[in-house]
């Protein structure tokens, strides 16, 4: 899970503001760096709503996939148990 974690931080958080911040003061090329130095309410629209909309999408489906796992498994054992008494 920690792993799962680590690689959702890196995919949401780390690589969508990297390719967004302009980083021209590190030595890198403008075609390389992104546009916004600071925050502000365009960087919110282009850079801050897709982080939330990949977050709730993340957790949608962490928890539905732990949620189709336990119905599976009970549905399993019910069968069994059905499967006992016949």
């Amino acid at each position: 899970m920690t792993k799962l974690y680590v690689a959702y931080f890196i995919n949401t958080g780390l690589l969508i503001v990297a390719t967004n911040t302009d980083m021209t003061w590190m030595g890198l090329p403008t075609d390389l760096s992104g546009q916004y130095t600071n925050t502000n309410r365009q960087w919110t629209y282009v850079v801050g709503v897709p982080i939330i909309t990949i977050m709730l999408i993340n957790v949608i489906t962490l928890f539905s996939t732990a949620l189709i796992g336990y119905i599976v498994k009970k549905a399993k054992e019910i069968a069994l148990s059905w499967r006992a008494i016949l």
